[in-house]
């Protein structure tokens, strides 16, 4: 679908679409993500580059970019990823705000296919799509759970949207503390930024493959993946606030093992069973998800954790948890 601008009255001032790409020593990579950006089908955006006092040769790169559409923003001290990214939303004058990373690719039609999604769908707030992995021995397409009330399920185990595949609708946030992304996750924002949206629009995916994602040792997701973690194991629990369930502190270490399949050897089945007829019951009340697909969902997570334990004895229990809850 071809975007026609002359009907979006917001882009007679202002580009209709912002990407913002933070950098951080990202000189063998920072040309290619640039050029996938600017060499864009859709062409009525502004690219935001937040230089955060790059040490290598990333200014040097950035230095030959020549065209109009692009701003480079420098900080004069390293701030982190996140805070990067806030400064970037902070002067950008899109509607629709686009996530980028300095090291992976986006196909050449990846905003207009997205931005044609937004308009076609005006009560989604946030999209995101599917993607390739490539480098370090990787070449495979991964596909997430499309729709909003699978991916609000899914999150309750972890994050189900490509952050550098988001497309955010401004308009349907009213303050920066809404937009922003809350820099004390350090490491995993962007799980904490979709989670808490799920009550206010409609979050979703799309199954096309518009990004290529680089695997690499430098990466958050590698280099920092214990902080990452723990970050990511405080917003898995705080999102179960959604059905007014606030675990102690044996129950969080429940829920988390049970999510992350890190079993732990001091829980056994019928503590993941008796956590999990507890949310499905807190969700009877506290209505968040839908309880057909989180009953699916939790059933699924228990017949595979029996399978790992060689627990068949338990197998019938789970099948007849629909008759009390699950």
């Amino acid at each position: 679908m071809i975007i026609n601008d002359s009907n979006l009255s917001y882009i007679s001032k202002y580009p209709l679409v912002s990407v913002i790409m933070p950098v951080y020593n990202s000189e063998k990579y920072i040309e290619q993500s640039v050029r996938s950006i600017l060499n864009q089908t859709y062409e009525n955006f502004e690219l935001i580059i937040v230089n955060d006092a790059s040490t290598d040769g990333t200014a040097t790169k950035l230095n030959i970019v020549n065209d109009p559409r692009t701003k480079i923003l420098t900080n004069k001290a390293n701030l982190g990823n996140y805070p990067s990214r806030n400064l970037g939303l902070k002067v950008a004058r899109g509607e629709y705000l686009f996530v980028m990373d300095a090291d992976d690719l986006a196909l050449p039609h990846r905003i207009e296919r997205q931005l044609s999604y937004m308009v076609n769908h005006p009560d989604v707030g946030i999209i995101s799509t599917s993607f390739r992995r490539f480098g370090a021995g990787n070449n495979i397409v991964v596909n997430y759970p499309l729709d909003h009330e699978s991916l609000k399920v899914y999150f309750l185990e972890n994050n189900y949207c490509l952050h550098p595949g988001l497309c955010i609708r401004r308009r349907f946030f009213n303050s920066w503390d809404a937009l922003l992304y809350n820099e004390q996750y350090q490491y995993a924002s962007d799980y904490d930024f979709v989670s808490r949206n799920f009550r206010n629009f409609k979050i979703c995916n799309i199954p096309e493959v518009l990004v290529e994602y680089r695997v690499h040792e430098n990466q958050i997701t590698s280099s920092k993946y214990p902080e990452q973690q723990e970050y990511a194991d405080k917003i898995r629990v705080n999102y179960l606030s959604n059905i007014d369930l606030f675990p102690d502190d044996t129950e969080k270490e429940i829920h988390l093992s049970f999510m992350k399949r890190s079993y732990f050897r001091n829980f056994n089945m019928r503590d993941y069973l008796r956590w999990s007829n507890k949310i499905v019951h807190f969700n009877t009340y506290n209505p968040f998800f839908k309880n057909e697909l989180l009953i699916r969902f939790l059933r699924n997570k228990l017949k595979v954790q029996a399978r790992i334990r060689q627990q068949i004895i338990i197998q019938n229990e789970i099948e007849d948890l629909h008759s009390r809850h699950l």
